[in-house]
Formats: C-alpha cells, sequence, structure tokens
C-alpha cells in the first residue's frame, strides 16, 4: 500500500497539468504518460484510477486509459488528496452521487 501512496503526488500533479490548457469535455490519463516504463508506478497509478472507477467519478476506457469529465475533475482531485490512507477505507460512494453513465455524455440532450 506504501507504493501507492508513493506515487499519488505523481497522479496529481499529471491531472493538475492536464487541466491547465486542455481543451474538451473530458481529459484522458494515460498511466504510461504518468510513469512511463516504471511498472511498479503504472500498477499503482491503475490501483488507485480503479478505486475512482468503482466509486464513478472515472471512468475505464481502455488498458491503461482512463477519462475524466472537466466537471468532475476538481472532484476527483479532492478525493485524492483528502484519502491519504485509501487502501485501508472503503471507496465505494454509498450515496452514488457523481456517478458517471457509461455509453454516452453526462447531461446531453436529445
Amino acid at each position: 500500500m506504501k507504493a501507492v501512496m508513493r506515487y499519488l503526488s505523481v497522479l496529481l500533479l499529471y491531472i493538475q497539468r492536464r487541466l491547465e490548457g486542455g481543451k474538451g469535455a473530458v481529459i484522458s490519463i494515460k498511466t504510461r504518460a504518468v510513469c512511463e516504463r516504471d511498472m511498479r508506478c503504472n500498477r499503482a497509478v491503475n490501483s488507485l484510477m480503479m478505486k475512482l472507477a468503482e466509486r464513478g467519478v472515472v471512468r475505464h476506457h481502455k488498458r491503461g486509459v482512463y477519462l475524466i469529465e472537466r466537471g468532475a475533475a476538481e472532484e476527483v482531485l479532492n478525493i485524492l488528496r483528502q484519502n491519504d490512507g485509501w487502501p485501508s477505507g472503503d471507496l465505494r460512494n454509498p450515496s452514488g452521487a457523481g456517478s458517471l453513465r457509461r455509453g454516452g455524455r453526462q447531461g446531453a440532450a436529445g
């Protein structure tokens, strides 16, 4: 579990930088871009992102790629900052708030 926490700051920095100058409705998080060739980092980031996906604030797109809606990015950053000792607790969102539906844009008309 220490390995997960070791790479938390790397993930936070990556998400913040992706938020700064981008366009579009979603931010793609590629574990290969976050960690380059460090396999321990890749596993730790995948673990963090899968826990966020279980909670419903991130969508698992394909192997090593996760999608965060721009509107939910601040929520993701807050969750990562607040839960320093995550692995010991349950990350599931009991209220279901902030869930990201699969198969379409959230709030799309028509």
